[in-house]
C-alpha cells in the first residue's frame, strides 16, 4: 500500500474510535485488506497514487489527503457489514458487551450512505486535479463527454450515489454526443470541446457552446424533446465564425447543410412554426 501504512495514519479518519487495548489487532490491522483493495480501486478507476507526485506541491499534499479520505471510505464501506461478526466455532455472532451494543441497521444504514457521499464529494474535488498530470491513464473515460468531473447526478437532482451514477449514465451520454455530432456539431469539434471542458481551458465560443450543448443533453436525459431549433441556432453560430470552427466546415456534418434554402413546389407539404 502507499496511501495509508500504519494505525498512526488511519486514525484521524475515524472518529469515535476507541483505543485499541493491549492484544487486541489495531483497527489499521483489521482494515488491512480492505484498504489494499480500496487503493487498487483507486487505481484503477481513478488514478494510482504515485502519480500525484508529478503535481506543484500545495496540489500534491491536497490530492494525497484526498485518497487517503477516499481510500478509507471506501475500505469502510467493504468492511462495515462484517466488522460487528464474529465467527465462532458454532458460527457467526454479534460482537457486544455490558457497555458497549451493536448500532442498529438504521444507523449503520446512515452511516454506509455518509461514507459513499463523503468518499463521492472528495472524488468530485479531486478529479480537475487529476487533469493536471501530464499522460494521466484515466483521462479518456473522464474525458469521453462533456460530464468529467462526476456532476451529471447531482445535476439531475440526486443527492447520493454521485459515482455509480456516473457509471450508469456515461453510456447514454457517449452515444447522444454521438449523434449530436453527425447530425449538427461534427465529431471533431465536439472532441475539441470535450477536451478543453476537461482541460478547463476554452475561449468565449467554445464556452457558449460547452454550456449550451451540456444543457441539451440534460434536458435530453430528462426525458424532454430535442431541441431543433436550438441545435440549429448552434450550427449557424458555427457556421458564422469558420475560422473559430475550422473543423466543422471540413466535416462530413457541415455537407448536411450544404443546400438547406427552401424550394416552394405544389407537392411540398406546409410546415408549421
Amino acid at each position: 500500500m502507499y496511501l495509508i501504512t500504519s494505525d498512526e495514519q488511519l486514525r484521524p479518519y475515524l472518529p469515535n474510535a476507541l483505543k485499541t487495548v493491549a492484544g487486541e489487532l489495531s483497527f489499521f490491522d483489521k482494515l488491512s485488506a480492505d484498504l489494499h483493495a480500496s487503493e487498487a480501486w483507486l487505481t484503477t478507476h481513478f488514478v494510482a497514487p504515485q502519480f500525484l507526485e508529478s503535481l506543484g506541491e500545495e496540489e500534491k499534499e491536497l490530492g494525497l489527503a484526498l485518497t487517503r479520505r477516499i481510500v478509507v471510505a471506501d475500505a469502510l464501506l467493504r468492511a462495515i457489514p462484517q466488522l460487528d461478526l464474529v465467527l465462532t466455532p458454532n458460527g457467526f455472532g454479534i460482537v457486544s458487551n455490558q457497555n458497549v451494543v451493536p448500532a442498529s441497521k438504521e444507523r449503520i444504514d446512515r452511516l454506509m450512505a455518509t461514507l459513499e457521499l463523503t468518499r463521492d464529494r472528495a472524488l468530485q474535488q479531486l478529479l480537475p486535479m487529476l487533469t493536471h498530470i501530464p499522460d494521466w491513464p484515466q483521462a479518456s473515460y473522464f474525458g469521453a463527454t462533456l460530464f468529467p468531473f462526476m456532476d451529471i447526478a447531482p445535476l439531475l437532482g440526486h443527492r447520493d450515489h454521485f459515482w455509480s451514477r456516473h457509471q450508469d449514465y456515461q453510456p447514454r451520454l457517449v452515444q447522444m454526443e454521438q449523434e449530436l455530432a453527425d447530425k449538427f456539431i461534427s465529431v471533431a469539434l465536439y472532441q475539441r470541446l470535450r477536451r478543453a471542458q476537461l482541460s478547463g481551458s476554452y475561449s468565449i465560443l467554445e464556452a457558449d457552446l460547452i454550456n449550451r450543448l451540456r444543457a441539451i443533453e440534460l434536458a435530453l436525459l430528462r426525458g424532454e424533446k430535442l431541441p431543433i431549433l436550438e441545435l440549429h441556432s448552434m450550427v449557424t453560430l458555427i457556421r458564422s465564425n469558420p475560422e473559430d470552427f475550422p473543423e466543422w466546415a471540413a466535416s462530413s456534418t457541415a455537407a448536411l447543410y450544404t443546400d438547406q434554402s427552401f424550394h416552394n413546389k405544389k407537392q411540398s407539404g406546409g410546415y408549421w412554426f
